[in-house]
């Protein structure tokens, strides 16, 4: 319903949702647009004015957003440890949650995208992204992020795969970091952690369309293939750069969790060059973080599988203390290049 939202705009409003309309919504005259406003009176917001945005916006609380996931997942992590899973029983769980009503209702009310993945896959993208929250939430070092770091990482980690759409049973899609992120930044609109202001509306639709865009094709096997584009991402960071700073944090971990390779055996499609890692994975707190959606994302499919788990984990680990020690280089060699003469 793109389409409706962008027509309201015009009326000072925003469309959360709205019931379905006929396509060629923008040829409707003020009359017909105000029976659907009427129709979809609660869900129809007006833009604030900038005055009315507080400076210290933040994202909302994940355990009071969606606390039936929070519940189940936090009452699951305590049964046993990631490597004493027994996996088909984790999945066929999973699997089971997404069935029952108030943790469904509640997800589809909040993210209906969720509810639409259930139908690909046998619903196995849905139960990947609770199983990464899960092997997250069993990570020792959790204890020592501070309560704002920690929500961000569960919207990241809830979110990361909000747009994956295989194009058949197991196929790939390789381009869904990025349209997961201009997704997740609607949705992030709507939950009112990007403030609702006309300005903001403005920039969240130019994001999503920018990352939409940005992606190439290659043939491969007689198939055309499309893979993310890192060349938009300058423009990319512009516009996060006007986000709330946990809003922004959310949408770079969505939209570069594939792109760097952390296992050898599945080599990502489209990576950063070593000259854009050292532009966007410049700063060291964001890489530490990092490394908690890489690790996690890769090892939840492993849960329960004891050594493999394992083997999987230290490989991750490995590839983004690479990366940490490649930020730390880059960092004194900037600094030495920066000092002023009478200092050396």
């Amino acid at each position: 319903y793109e389409i409706t939202s962008v027509t309201f705009e015009c009326f000072g409003c925003y469309a959360l949702a709205v019931s379905p309309v006929p396509y060629g919504t923008e040829t409707l005259n003020s009359e017909e647009i105000n029976q659907v406003i009427q129709k979809n009176r609660e869900l129809i917001v007006p833009f604030l004015d900038d005055a009315e945005v507080s400076s210290d916006h933040q994202l909302p609380q994940f355990s009071d957003v969606l606390s039936e996931v929070s519940t189940f997942l936090l009452n699951y992590a305590q049964t046993c440890s990631p490597q004493n899973f027994d996996r088909d029983q984790l999945w066929f769980a999973l699997g089971r949650i997404q069935q029952n009503t108030p943790f469904a209702s509640q997800v589809t009310e909040v993210v209906p995208e969720m509810d639409e993945l259930a139908y690909y896959c046998n619903g196995d993208i849905n139960s990947h992204s609770l199983a990464v929250l899960l092997s997250f939430l069993q990570d020792p070092d959790v204890a020592k992020l501070d309560a704002a770091t920690f929500n961000g990482m569960l919207w990241s980690l809830f979110l990361h795969d909000v747009m994956k759409r295989p194009q058949s049973g197991k196929g790939k899609d390789l381009i869904h970091p990025f349209k997961g992120a201009a997704r997740a930044a609607m949705i992030l609109f709507r939950l009112g952690a990007i403030p609702r202001t006309r300005h903001h509306y403005k920039l969240t639709r130019q994001l999503s369309t920018i990352l939409l865009e940005s992606s190439q094709s290659y043939l491969k096997r007689g198939v055309n293939i499309l893979i993310q584009d890192h060349d938009c991402m300058k423009e990319v960071w512009s516009i996060l750069g006007q986000f709330p700073e946990q809003v922004a944090f959310v949408l770079k971990m969505i939209l570069l969790h594939q792109s760097v390779t952390v296992v050898a055996k599945h080599p990502q499609a489209s990576v950063l060059t070593k000259q854009q890692r050292r532009v966007f994975l410049s700063d060291l707190g964001f890489v530490d973080l990092f490394k908690f959606m890489m690790v996690h994302d890769c090892v939840s499919y492993s849960l329960g599988c004891g050594r493999r788990y394992d083997g999987w984990r230290r490989e991750v680990v490995s590839h983004m203390d690479y990366i940490r020690e490649e930020v730390l280089k880059n960092s004194k060699t900037d600094a030495k290049k920066t000092r002023s003469p009478c200092c050396r």
